[in-house]
């Protein structure tokens, strides 16, 4: 009878087929593999973005102590040291430049408590002597354990 072509279409529908699903699961491997390049692309962004930070919160940190050891030697028995024109021009470069790096990297809380800190720094290097030291020295001890408080934080949660 004229069941002969039954083989021959058979076989060649399971070829299209079989064609068909090896393509589907070839492009669906290609989409996981893109899926997982893009996230470990990402990853690596974040983990670069994190280790800058903390590279910039580390920054700020010297930047502070520095101005904590010229403001600061026994202050309770001597008055401020004067600070020289090339160390308060220093001084001011490093907060101008951790000022720009806090705010390309750090979060808003950092800062604004940034901002917070160098007023007080500021103020301390203008006034120098007409101010009351002990009070102005506490004022800038809490501003700068305020932001050290918000970036540990950041860099620990």
């Amino acid at each position: 009878m004229a069941w002969e072509w039954v083989a021959p279409v058979a076989t060649g529908v399971s070829g299209v087929v079989g064609v068909v699903f090896t393509w589907y699961a070839g492009h669906q491997g290609r989409k996981h593999a893109e899926k997982v390049a893009q996230q470990g692309t990402a990853s690596q962004l974040a983990l670069a973005r994190e280790a800058r930070r903390a590279e910039v919160y580390s920054e700020i940190s010297t930047l502070q102590a520095t101005l904590h050891a010229m403001l600061r030697e026994e202050y309770s028995v001597k008055p401020l040291p004067i600070v020289s024109a090339p160390e308060r021009e220093q001084l001011v470069r490093q907060i101008i430049s951790g000022t720009a790096r806090i705010s390309i990297y750090g979060s808003e809380a950092v800062q604004q408590a940034f901002i917070a800190w160098t007023a007080k720094a500021m103020n301390l290097l203008n006034q120098g002597d007409d101010i009351e030291q002990s009070a102005a020295l506490k004022e800038l001890d809490d501003a700068t354990a305020r932001l050290r408080w918000q970036m540990n934080k950041e860099l620990t949660s």
